[in-house]
C-alpha cells in the first residue's frame, strides 16, 4: 500500500510540471512599443518613420505593419502606409517618405517570432486589450525663404525703403 501511494504522488506531482513544460509562449498586449516621428522632406512633404521594439526579450518582431486606414489619396492608397519583413530582431522600423501634412490616426501590428502578435485595436479588431491608435499631426512643410539677391559686393536689403 505504501509503495503504491508513494508512486501515485510522484506521479501527481509531475503532472503540472508536465503541462507547464508543453505550454507554448503566447503573445500579450505590450509585448511590442511603438513609437512614431515625423519629418519634413525638402520638396514638401514629410517621411513619417514608427519604431517597433520589444519590452522583453522573448517576443520579438519579425514583420510589422503601419498605416491610417482612414486617409486616402485619389487612386485610392493609403496616404499613410508602410510595412518591414525580416530576421526576428529587438527592434524594427518603418519608414513612409512621402506623406501629405495632416492629422494621422496610425494602426499597426506586428507578428512575432514566438507566435502571436501585437498591435492596436484597428489592426485586431476581434482581439480584446490591445492598444488604441496613436495620433500624430504632420505639420505644413513650409518652404525657406530665399537670402537677399546680391550682385558683387552689394547686396540689397529686403523690405522697403526709399532715396
Amino acid at each position: 500500500m505504501r509503495t503504491t501511494l508513494t508512486a501515485t504522488l510522484a506521479a501527481a506531482a509531475a503532472i503540472p510540471l508536465a503541462f507547464l513544460a508543453a505550454a507554448p509562449a503566447t503573445a500579450a498586449p505590450g509585448d511590442i512599443s511603438a513609437v512614431f516621428t515625423t519629418t519634413p522632406n525638402p520638396g514638401g512633404s514629410n517621411t513619417v518613420t514608427g519604431t517597433f521594439t520589444a519590452t522583453g526579450d522573448l517576443f520579438v518582431p519579425y514583420y510589422c505593419i503601419m498605416y491610417d486606414a482612414d486617409a486616402f489619396d485619389a487612386n485610392g492608397n493609403y496616404l499613410l502606409d508602410a510595412n518591414a519583413y525580416g530576421d526576428p530582431k529587438p527592434s524594427i522600423t518603418l519608414t513612409d517618405t512621402d506623406v501629405p501634412d495632416g492629422t494621422y490616426t496610425i494602426d499597426w501590428v506586428c507578428y512575432l517570432a514566438s507566435g502571436g502578435y501585437d498591435g492596436t485595436t484597428g489592426s485586431l479588431p476581434q482581439q480584446q486589450g490591445y492598444g488604441a491608435p496613436s495620433t500624430l499631426v504632420v505639420p505644413a512643410v513650409v518652404p525657406e525663404e530665399p537670402e537677399p539677391g546680391c550682385t558683387g559686393s552689394v547686396c540689397l536689403p529686403t523690405g522697403s525703403f526709399g532715396f
